[in-house]
């Protein structure tokens, strides 16, 4: 193992942690590297038998996309575009979910803050502040009316002549 590996590992991992990411996974007689090399001699064999029947392939398909040097450059910008729009698509979806879950989140811990606060206060003083706070809304909705209502006027005053007819 590397001297940055060693460093990263055990300022990362937690020293039980690192003891035994480094006894079962890195040292060189563990079961996991003996599986690696193993899967390693496999797939190299694999492909070296392979190779002898699928060079003529490779060969053609290789022809071929130097005989049409200009309908690969189309094919591979049409692929990175859409790989692109692909990433987006799942970044776009990934931002919608944490969004959501957060407003959920939100709106269950308002719940939540809601009902300790009436636990803690009681039913009748929290029908109380219920009723208080519905009026200041409601007369600040009544003063935010009469202002749009004094705007819509001096409007109207003015002689738009789009509303004459």
């Amino acid at each position: 193992m590397d001297f940055l590996t060693h460093q990263a590992l055990s300022r990362i991992l937690p020293p039980d942690a690192y003891a035994f990411v480094q006894t079962n996974i890195l040292h060189p007689q563990s079961q996991f590297q003996l599986l690696l090399k193993q899967s390693t001699v496999v797939a190299t064999n694999a492909v070296s038998a392979a190779l002898p029947y699928l060079d003529p392939l490779i060969e053609r398909v290789s022809d071929a996309l130097h005989d049409n040097s200009g309908a690969v450059g189309v094919v591979v910008a049409l692929g990175v575009i859409t790989a692109v729009v692909m990433i987006m698509n799942w970044i776009r979806r990934l931002m919608m979910w944490w969004a959501r879950f957060t407003m959920v989140l939100a709106f269950y811990a308002a719940i939540v803050v809601v009902l300790a606060i009436a636990w803690e206060r009681g039913p009748a003083r929290s029908l109380r502040d219920v009723v208080v706070v519905a009026s200041k809304i409601v007369g600040y909705l009544a003063s935010l009316r009469e202002v749009w209502v004094q705007e819509y006027d001096r409007y109207e005053s003015q002689g738009n002549p789009r509303t004459r007819r």
